[in-house]
C-alpha cells in the first residue's frame, strides 16, 4: 500500500511540475482592466534603431492614409516643432505609417503622432548618450500566448504582463536599447498578440530589435512591423550600431551560411572599427538541447562565421533556459574564442529543462524557475563589456561574466564564390531600394 501511494504522489507531483511549468506571472486586476485597449492595432508605436543610435524608425498603423509624428527637443518651444509625414504603405483595411529620424541629437525629445488624424496624447523618447558607458536590454522569447491554454486571452494577458515588467525593470535599470532573439509571440499571425506586445511601457521610447524566431518567420506581421530596423542585409538579416558595438541580426531560420557571410561581411564592411561585435539570433548553436535538429543546423551552418569574424557574442534563446559558453573556437574552449549566450523567457510564459551532462563548452548553465522571466544587461564601459543576467522582480544577477576589447580585430574575409555572387545580388538589390525609398 505504502508502494502504491507513493507512486500516486509521484505521479501527482510530476503532473503539478508540468502544469505549473506552463503558466507565467499572473496579471493583476489593475492590469487586466487595460487589456482590451492593448489588443487593438490603431495607434500602438514601435520604436526601432536606425543605422546608428542618432537614427530611429517609428511604425504604426492606422485606417487612414495621410499621418504624421510631431517631435522636438524635451522642453524645447513650440516654434521647434518638426512635423514629418510618414510613408503609407497599404495592407488590408488599413496603413503602415513609418517615419524615419536621422541625425538626431544626444537628449530626450517629446513627440505626438496621429492615429486616423487624431493625435496621440504627449510621449517621450531617448536618443542614448553612447560616448561614455552604455547599457542594452537582451532577451529572448516574450512569446506571448505560450503559457497556460495557449493563445487564450489569459495567457495572452498574463505574458503580456511579464513582458512588460520585465522591459520596464531593464529600462529602470539604465537600458538605451531593447534587444530579443526572437520569438516575440506565440502564434506568428495573430494581431491581437502583436497589439499586446507593443503595448508594454517603454516601447513607444526605446528602441527595440527583434530576431525572426520559428514563430515569427511565418507570419507577415514580424516583416511588417521590423523591416525598418537597421540597415539591409540578405533576406531578413539587419545589422546597426550602437554606440562602439555592432549588432548584427541573423535571421536563424534561413541556414543558407553564404548568405548570411555577405551580411556579416557588409556589416563589418560598413563598421570596420566598432569595438564590440554582436549576432543575435533564434536558434542555440550551443545548447544544452543540442540535440534538437535546428540547434544542430546553427551549429554546422553558422559557428564557422560567427568565429571567423570574431564575433565577442552570440546572443540566442529558443530553448527557454539559460546557459553560456566559454570562449569557444571548434566547439572547443579556446582563447580568444566567441562566447554564446543563450537567454530564457522575457515573460516567464514558458520555461524548457536541460541536462549539461558531457557538454564541456558550456561554462554556465541555470534552469529558470517556472514561471520566471530573466533577461541581460550588457553594459559597455571602454574596453570593458560586463553581462549581468536577472529573474525578474530581483536585483541580484544569477550570473555575471565580464571580457575584454580585442586588441586586433580582422576586417575581412575571403568570402565563397557563391557568397561573392549572393553578395553582389543584395548589393544591386539595395541599390533599387534606396532609388525608390
Amino acid at each position: 500500500m505504502k508502494r502504491i501511494i507513493s507512486i500516486v504522489l509521484a505521479a501527482v507531483l510530476v503532473f503539478a511540475a508540468l502544469s505549473v511549468s506552463a503558466f507565467a506571472m499572473t496579471a493583476p486586476e489593475e492590469w487586466l482592466a487595460s487589456y482590451g485597449g492593448r489588443t487593438k492595432t490603431a495607434g500602438k508605436m514601435l520604436v526601432t534603431p536606425g543605422k546608428n543610435e542618432n537614427a530611429l524608425n517609428f511604425t504604426w498603423f492606422s485606417y487612414a492614409a495621410n499621418e504624421k509624428l510631431e517631435y522636438r527637443p524635451a522642453g524645447a518651444s513650440d516654434d521647434s516643432v518638426s512635423v514629418r509625414s510618414s510613408v503609407s504603405v497599404s495592407i488590408g483595411s488599413g496603413f503602415k505609417h513609418t517615419v524615419k529620424l536621422a541625425e538626431l541629437q544626444t537628449g530626450k525629445y517629446t513627440y505626438t503622432f496621429t492615429t486616423n488624424g487624431k493625435k496621440s496624447a504627449e510621449k517621450e523618447f531617448t536618443v542614448a548618450d553612447t560616448s561614455g558607458s552604455y547599457t542594452v536590454m537582451y532577451c529572448s522569447d516574450p512569446q506571448l500566448g505560450r503559457s497556460g491554454k495557449k493563445n487564450s486571452d489569459t495567457s495572452v494577458a498574463n505574458d503580456g504582463y511579464g513582458w512588460e515588467k520585465t522591459v520596464v525593470e531593464a529600462v529602470n535599470k539604465g537600458a538605451s536599447l531593447i534587444v530579443s532573439g526572437g520569438d516575440q509571440i506565440n502564434e506568428g499571425l495573430s494581431q491581437k498578440q502583436m497589439n499586446v506586445l507593443l503595448s508594454a511601457d517603454k516601447l513607444d521610447s526605446i528602441p527595440f530589435a527583434g530576431a525572426p524566431g520559428n514563430h515569427d518567420f511565418y507570419s507577415p506581421l514580424y516583416s511588417r512591423y521590423f523591416s525598418e530596423m537597421g540597415e539591409n542585409g540578405a533576406g531578413n538579416d539587419r545589422y546597426f550600431l550602437h554606440g562602439e558595438t555592432l549588432f548584427i541580426i541573423i535571421d536563424a531560420l534561413n541556414m543558407n551560411g553564404a548568405a548570411h557571410e555577405v551580411t556579416i561581411s557588409n556589416a563589418v564592411s560598413a563598421y570596420p572599427n566598432a569595438k564590440w561585435r554582436i549576432a543575435v539570433l533564434h536558434m542555440s548553436a550551443y545548447s544544452p538541447d543540442e540535440d534538437e535538429a535546428s540547434n544542430k543546423l546553427a551549429t554546422r551552418a553558422l559557428t564557422p562565421l560567427f568565429e571567423e569574424y570574431q564575433m565577442d557574442l552570440v546572443l540566442s534563446g529558443h530553448d527557454h533556459f539559460y546557459s553560456r559558453t566559454a570562449p569557444t573556437k571548434n566547439g572547443k574552449p579556446a582563447e580568444g574564442g566567441t562566447i554564446y549566450l543563450q537567454a530564457g523567457s522575457a515573460s516567464g510564459g514558458k520555461c524548457g529543462h536541460m541536462s549539461v551532462d558531457g557538454k564541456d563548452y558550456i561554462e554556465f548553465s541555470y534552469d529558470v524557475p517556472s514561471g520566471d522571466a530573466s533577461y541581460s544587461l550588457l553594459r559597455f564601459d571602454g574596453d570593458s563589456l560586463t553581462v549581468s543576467s536577472f529573474i525578474t522582480g530581483t536585483e541580484e544577477p544569477f550570473d555575471e561574466f565580464s571580457l575584454s576589447a580585442r586588441s586586433e580585430r580582422s576586417n575581412s574575409s575571403s568570402l565563397s564564390f557563391f557568397a561573392k555572387i549572393i553578395k553582389v545580388l543584395v548589393d544591386i538589390i539595395n541599390t533599387v531600394k534606396a532609388l525608390f525609398r
